[in-house]
This record gives structure tokens, C-alpha cells and sequence, in this order.
């Protein structure tokens, strides 16, 4: 991947310049620490600040706003590993195809989002602040008829090792009920002047632009740094936690979690992906034995968190096919490390990698996301990917899979049926 870097004071721009799309995609990366109880308030102020903000004071005005700037896209999301990243994102049609100036004022907008909050009497302004904790209110409410998010969070939580993939990243009704305006907006304030920013941007880019980011963020960043971690080691399974909750629910969802111990770098990034499609991939051995073949399941897959060293194999079924799925479920993992493996379930596992990464290159934010985790994570480019899935071998998938330990089985038991 060639990119750009142009140091800046207290911040630092990473660029890919491609001509390929009309549009441009600015993400800003906004990273600080955090404690459990503060994710509930970090969710309130993303869905806060693309709300409105102090220019556009209401969602009427703000939709003006929007069309006037020929409808850009506009995203924040949290991400939790060891430190919280706010990732502000924004695409919009590059000013050649609309008229001079936009990109300018897309940009300023943009960045008003983020340092000009819908502020009165020195707090979040009242409306917008009842819109969003009444929006999320219904969210946390609807949470508890979820069954499909609460066995992952419940499932992951059990996990042994105190890893980040055990936070519970939905926050939670209690917590909202605690947060206060003026609180919040001190709150907000503290975290940019304690926070590491970082601008990524794909796209036709020129110097006009860049001198349009470096005008909105000089001055306004401090010099934070902070070291960012992307691997959390795991130990070895001591014995496997079995846990099991009953709710009301009618369908039942099992989750198998392994660690995977000592992983090298290549089969963290290249040989577990192809292990993992292989295993629970759309059309692979999960869905055809344990859902098709034998009916035990309405659905079945497997997913990885490569950085947390996790496998995991989860299942929608009936609780009295409870034993027998469980039990299904690990023999395909056995039949992996037993080599039993076909050449054509190692092409189409390939196959479908590399699908995944072609539709990438077609996707301007996919491609910002790749450079994001090259320079803040050290991860392969969407090239190295590509030509790294296409060398797995089988004795590669085979050796990595004894390597994999069986930390949780977890049952949310549906007992509504």
C-alpha cells in the first residue's frame, strides 16, 4: 500500500491519492482512554454530534445543511480495544464534479461536527439531548428482546483472560439514566484536549484540501500520544467454562470460544482467516453438516477476533438439540485437525477471501479502513492480504488448528418454546 504521511503540529495526515472515485473519504481518528462505565456516555455523545450541532441547531436545519453540501456522508463510530477510538468518517462528492469551494466547506462542516457541539447555556443544548437519550432508551429497551446480542456479549464475557473482547461495548440503561448535559459536555471537552487525532484520507485529493484539514485542526489538538496495542496475548485453557441462562426467549443460541495459543504472525492474518471460512464460512463445514445434513441448527457459523486470539463457533437452534449440536459442532473443528480437509474446501475458503478483498478496492471507505489499520495497527494492506491467503497451505491450517483450545461453551436456553 503506498500511502502519505505529512506531520503536522500535534497531529499527523496519512493519504492515498486515486482518481478512481468521484468522491473523497476524510476519517478522522480520535483515540483516548476509557473506563467501562464511560462507553455509555461515548455512544450518547456519537449519536449527539451528527444530530446537530451549533450552526445547525435542529435536524431540519441540519438536513438543510446536508443537501446544500450535495448529501455527504457522515459516521461516528466507537471502537474498543485497550484505548477508544473515535472514528469520525465522512465521504462527499470531490468539488471538480459539483463547484469551487465545496470541499472547503464540506470540510468545515465536517470539523464543526466535531469541535462546535449544539451547546447552550454552556451545556448540551436540551431538545437534541432528549431526542438522543430517548432514541437510545428505546435502543436498550429493544436490547432485551435481542437475543442474538445478548448471547454474544453474555458468551464473550466468560472468556478466562481479561482481553478486550469481553467489554460489553453496548453500554447501558443504567448508565444512560446517570448522564447529565453539563456533565456530558465538560465530559467531551476534557476528551479532546486528552485525546491522539489522526486524518486518513482516499481520494483526488489537492493542497487546497489538506490546507482545509490543517485549518480546522491547527491549534485546536493537543500533543497526546498514546501506544496502541492490537495483539492481547491469551494463556492456556486450564478447563472449559461451561455456562447456561435460561430466558425467555424461543430460540436458543449456543456459542463454542477457543483461544488459539502462540499464534505467529502469518497465521494470524493469513492462515486463520482461511481456517475460520473453511470451518463456518456461508457454505462450509458448520452450515453443511450441522445445519443442512443433519438439521440441528437454523443457522450455524464460526468468526474470529484475530487480535484477541479467539475463535468462536455460534448456533441457532431448538434446546433439545442442544448436546447433540454442541457436540457436532467441535467434531468439525476435529476434522480439520485430523486433515480432513478437501482441496476444494481450501479453493472456495480462498475463493471467497479474495472476493472479499476485490469488492474492497471498490469501496473508497473500505480502503480508508485498511490504511487506518496499516498505521495505527500494523496490519498487512488489502495487497498483502491478497497474496498472502492465495500461499495457506493445508499442513499450514492443520498445524495452526492444534493450536486451538476451548476456553467457553455457552448456552442462552430458550425457554419460551
Amino acid at each position: 500500500m503506498k500511502y502519505k504521511e505529512i506531520k503536522c503540529n500535534n497531529y499527523n495526515i496519512y493519504l492515498i491519492k486515486t482518481s478512481k472515485f468521484k468522491t473523497i473519504n476524510i476519517s478522522t481518528v480520535i483515540i483516548n482512554d476509557y473506563t467501562k462505565e464511560e462507553i455509555t456516555k461515548n455512544k450518547f455523545i456519537s449519536e449527539y454530534l451528527i444530530n446537530s450541532n451549533n450552526d445547525a441547531k435542529n435536524e431540519v436545519l441540519m438536513s438543510k445543511k446536508y443537501m446544500d453540501l450535495y448529501e455527504p456522508s457522515l459516521f461516528i463510530n466507537d471502537y474498543y480495544s485497550d484505548k477508544h477510538n473515535m472514528i469520525c468518517s465522512t465521504t462527499f462528492l470531490n468539488e471538480k464534479y459539483t463547484e469551487k469551494g465545496m470541499n472547503k466547506k464540506t470540510i468545515d462542516f465536517y470539523y464543526n461536527i466535531i469541535f462546535n457541539p449544539n451547546i447552550e447555556d454552556d451545556m448540551f443544548e436540551s431538545n437534541n439531548f432528549n431526542i438522543i437519550k430517548n432514541k437510545l432508551f428505546s435502543w436498550y429497551k429493544m436490547d432485551e428482546e435481542d437475543s442474538g446480542s445478548m448471547a454474544y456479549f453474555s458468551s464473550l464475557s466468560n472468556i478466562s483472560d481479561d482481553i478486550p473482547i469481553k467489554i460489553d461495548t453496548r453500554g447501558s440503561l443504567e448508565d444512560l439514566l446517570k448522564i447529565d448535559r453539563e456533565k456530558l459536555k465538560k465530559y467531551y471537552f476534557n476528551k479532546l484536549n486528552n485525546s491522539m487525532f489522526n486524518v486518513f484520507v482516499v481520494g483526488d485529493y489537492d493542497d487546497e484540501l489538506i490546507d482545509s484539514i490543517k485549518n480546522n485542526l491547527d491549534n485546536k489538538v493537543n500533543d497526546i500520544k498514546y501506544k496502541l496495542n492490537n495483539i492481547f496475548d491469551v494463556t492456556d485453557v486450564k478447563e472449559v467454562n461451561t455456562v447456561i441462562e435460561e430466558k425467555n426467549f424461543n430460540q436458543s443460541i449456543i456459542y463454542l470460544i477457543y483461544k488459539v495459543i502462540g499464534m505467529t504472525k502469518r497465521e494470524r492474518y493469513y492462515v486463520l482467516p482461511v481456517l475460520n471460512n473453511i470451518l463456518g464460512g456461508s457454505s462450509a463445514k458448520l452450515f453443511n453438516n450441522v445445519r443442512e445434513k443433519n438439521s440441528l441448527a437454523y443457522y450455524a457459523y464460526s468468526n474470529t477476533s484475530m487480535s484477541n486470539n479467539i475463535l468462536y463457533m455460534y448456533a441457532g437452534i431448538s434446546k433439545e438439540n442442544y448436546e447433540k449440536c454442541s457436540s457436532l459442532m467441535k467434531e468439525q473443528l476435529k476434522e480439520i485437525i485430523d486433515g480432513n480437509i478437501t482441496d476444494q474446501e481450501l479453493n472456495n475458503a480462498k475463493n471467497s477471501l479474495d472476493s472479499g478483498i476485490l469488492s474492497q478496492y471498490d469501496n473508497i471507505g473500505s480502503i480508508n479502513n485498511n490504511l487506518k489499520s496499516v498505521v495505527l495497527f500494523n496490519m498487512p494492506s488489502m495487497e498483502e492480504l491478497e497474496e498472502g491467503y492465495k500461499t495457506v497451505t493445508k499442513e499450514e491450517i492443520i498445524d495452526l488448528s492444534k493450536k486451538i483450545k476451548q476456553d467457553v461453551e455457552y448456552l442462552l436456553k430458550g425457554v419460551k418454546e
